[in-house]
């Protein structure tokens, strides 16, 4: 995880807000850059990146990476290398989906996006 948040760093990011449990591990950070946040979340060792413009609601980065590689299983879980390539890689991309002027497609996208994947976990 250290190399994503070195990336996130080195791309002008700042980190807004850190919290740590201390009995069991878990993290919570938050990456900020102009209006875009990053949440990275660590808990029982399971690592979850999000993914929001302006306080709006989260979409998580897997989704992402799902959306800009056309990807048509949405419910495999993204493991923290793939998430290492993706930021190194496709930052840039992802920022301007969640520019103004794209913002509301990549919203609407994603959330179809979310309903196909629950649809994939739970056989609906």
């Amino acid at each position: 995880m250290d190399e994503i948040i070195n990336e996130l760093i080195l791309r002008g990011f700042s980190d807004v807000k850190k919290i740590q449990s201390e009995n069991f591990g878990d993290l919570l950070e938050v990456y900020k850059l102009n209006d875009v946040e990053l949440r990275l979340v660590i808990s029982k060792l399971d690592l979850a990146i999000d993914i929001r413009k302006n306080n709006n609601e989260w979409f998580d980065l897997g989704l992402v990476k799902s959306f800009l590689l056309n990807e048509t299983k949405l419910n495999k879980k993204v493991p923290l290398l793939d998430y290492q390539i993706l930021i190194k890689n496709s930052l840039n991309k992802i920022l301007f989906m969640f520019n103004d002027d794209e913002y509301k497609e990549t919203s609407i996208a994603l959330k179809k996006m979310e309903l196909i994947r629950v649809n994939q976990m739970f056989g609906l």
